[in-house]
């Protein structure tokens, strides 16, 4: 049986191995036909693609609540190839401007339906904690469609003229929109841990935070955009990059964590377990934890 640093330092070089492949591939590809973007971009899509491999790493060693971290790692996942449409267009490698912005459309849609049904689990799970994991999935994809239906609905009736008029401002109002029905879910989510003292996990609480702070300025991203406010416009990256090193730690974290039967079971105690180790949750769980309990009592309690 390995010992639980082997397991984690394993998980950790085939992340790596995976992340420095996806680098090269976009050193690489720098050099073919693509509208230039800036270098910021790059390292932010890279730091989401390096977000998106510590998620699949945690769905597979059962880190819970399980199904949350592959919907959280797609987004990651869609967010990191988001240079896609660069590369296709008159100045890219293939097609036209009308698969280009096709291609954008999609990836943006499906980042907003990524995010939607993340934080709508959550929310859905934590109100209704009785109902099988399943069973909320399918609850949140249907309710996170209706919600991405009704913000982009004008979009999908000018579908063509959007395209055609190379004008992303439709796709921007109708983010706006739906960036309002996240904060509803996160108020939801929120109020429910605050009633409870049964987290959906450790480390999620601090996760949400984290969702919680890169929402609102994400909304002011796109307000930035929208009303081309000059002074802010360059620090949306800069945000969004603390904030994507603020969820690397966290996961990698939460991959420890679930890569030990140690951590394994202290995830079933504030999650099952007496109701006092509850509020001991995020960042410091294994810190209070290591002070309150040494590990040979631990596994006295088992």
């Amino acid at each position: 049986m390995k010992r639980p640093e082997s397991k984690f330092l394993s998980s950790i070089n085939n992340i790596a191995v995976v992340w420095a492949l996806y680098i090269l591939i976009r050193g690489y590809l720098a050099f073919l036909p693509h509208r230039d973007p800036n270098f910021l971009p790059f390292v932010l899509m890279s730091a989401m693609f390096l977000c998106s491999l510590i998620c699949l790493n945690i769905y597979f060693e059962k880190g819970a609540p399980r199904p949350f971290f592959i919907i959280f790692g797609l987004f990651f996942f869609f967010n990191s190839i988001y240079f896609l449409p660069n590369f296709i267009g008159p100045s890219g490698i293939i097609g036209s401007n009308y698969e280009s912005w096709l291609v954008y459309i999609f990836i943006f849609a499906m980042v907003d339906l990524l995010l939607s049904l993340s934080v709508t689990f959550l929310a859905i799970q934590f109100t209704l904690r009785r109902l099988a994991t399943w069973k909320v999935f399918l609850l949140s994809f249907f309710i996170s469609i209706v919600a991405l239906i009704f913000s982009f609905q004008k979009v999908l009736f000018n579908f063509n003229d959007i395209i055609n008029s190379g004008n992303a401002l439709p796709l921007w109002w109708a983010s706006i929109k739906l960036h309002f029905f996240w904060l509803a879910m996160l108020l939801l989510y929120w109020y429910n841990s605050i009633k409870s003292d049964r987290p959906l996990g450790q480390y999620i609480n601090s996760i949400v935070f984290g969702i919680s702070l890169y929402i609102p300025l994400d909304l002011l991203h796109m307000y930035v955009l929208l009303f081309n406010i000059e002074v802010l416009h360059g620090f949306s990256p800069y945000w969004n990059l603390i904030i994507m090193c603020f969820f690397g730690l966290l996961l990698t974290l939460k991959l420890y964590s679930a890569s030990n039967e140690y951590g394994k079971w202290y995830e079933q105690i504030i999650v099952f377990g007496d109701t006092h180790f509850g509020r001991r949750r995020g960042i410091f769980d294994r810190f209070i934890f290591w002070l309150l309990f040494s590990e040979k009592k631990s596994r006295e309690k088992l």
